[in-house]
Formats: C-alpha cells, sequence, structure tokens
C-alpha cells in the first residue's frame, strides 16, 4: 500500500478585526493587518489620547519579532471616518522567540497630568520580556520573573503594580513587577 504524506505550509497571515459601534448594533468588518505568524499570540489595548482614542494591536512575525500595528483618532464608524481602513504597522519591534506568548497592559492617559503607559511582555528563555512606554518606547528592555517559555501570560494591573500570571506545575504562579 502506498501512503503520501503532505505537510501544509502556511506563509504570513492576514488578521481581520470586526467592531461593534454598541451593544445595539451590528458587528462590522474593519481594517486588516498583514504578516502574522500562523498561531501568532496577539494582543490589543485601548490607546486613550486627548479626546480621542487609538488602539494598539501586538502580533508576532515569522522570524519572532512582535510588531505594534496602530490605529490613532479612531471615531465611532472605526474604518469610513477614521480613514484608516489599514494601519501604521511597526512603531515597536521587540524581539522575542518564535512561538513565544504576548500580553499587553496600559493605564494613564496621553493628554493629561498621568502620563500614558504601557507595557508589552512575551515569554522567552529566563523570564518574560518587558518593553516599557512612559510617552515614547524606552529601547531599554528588562527580562523579569523566571522561565517563561511556552506559557501563557495574562496581566492584571493593581497597586502601582503590573502581575503577570501564568500556569507552572499545574499551579498558578505569579511575577510582580
Amino acid at each position: 500500500m502506498y501512503h503520501e504524506t503532505h505537510h501544509l505550509t502556511f506563509g504570513p497571515l492576514v488578521v481581520s478585526f470586526f467592531y461593534q459601534r454598541s451593544p445595539e448594533s451590528l458587528w462590522e468588518f474593519g481594517p486588516t493587518v498583514e504578516g502574522a505568524a500562523s498561531g501568532s499570540s496577539l494582543a490589543v489595548l485601548n490607546f486613550p489620547t486627548y479626546d480621542k482614542h487609538g488602539i494598539r494591536f501586538y502580533f508576532q512575525q515569522e522570524d519572532g519579532m512582535v510588531l505594534e500595528a496602530m490605529w490613532d483618532n479612531i471615531t465611532d464608524n472605526f474604518q469610513h471616518d477614521s480613514n484608516q481602513a489599514h494601519c501604521d504597522q511597526g512603531a515597536v519591534r521587540i524581539p522575542a522567540p518564535r512561538g513565544g506568548q504576548i500580553a499587553a497592559i496600559a493605564w494613564g492617559s496621553a493628554g493629561t497630568k498621568e502620563l500614558l503607559e504601557m507595557r508589552i511582555y512575551t515569554s522567552k528563555d529566563g523570564g518574560f520580556y518587558e518593553s516599557p512606554y512612559s510617552g515614547i518606547w524606552n529601547i531599554t528592555w528588562r527580562t523579569v520573573g523566571s522561565d517563561a517559555t511556552g506559557k501563557q501570560i495574562a496581566l492584571l494591573r493593581e497597586s502601582n503594580q503590573t502581575r503577570i500570571y501564568f500556569i507552572e506545575d499545574q499551579r498558578l504562579q505569579v511575577t510582580k513587577c
């Protein structure tokens, strides 16, 4: 008996967004992002700026690099009124191992007394890679926590402290930073 196996290889993916203007309205097609690796983790942040808001979307490319796709000054009609059917990509590039997890958190607001702060975390050998934003991207990244390879991660911000949650040895663990 002859048996032939074929392995399908996919290139970079296109991620499509759906959005809803209000709880009563229907979901609509929004913009797209190209270049995400198959199986990439995804993270999204609200990016408040003055009287408008923006969106920051993080995804991993085939080479492991995490990119930021961004939309600013989003109106209620996401795609049409903002003239941003496609986004600006690559404002920040975060090195990460292929297949690593991505999580993002933000607090504060641009244009107020409280500075907008964001942190992007990726899992890697030896810990979690922290990429900080405090009004601008700081290109000095740091590693926090212990080995994080292949671990799903979730974030919580309280009492001026970010906590990274993950499962290790069938138990919920936390790293504070």
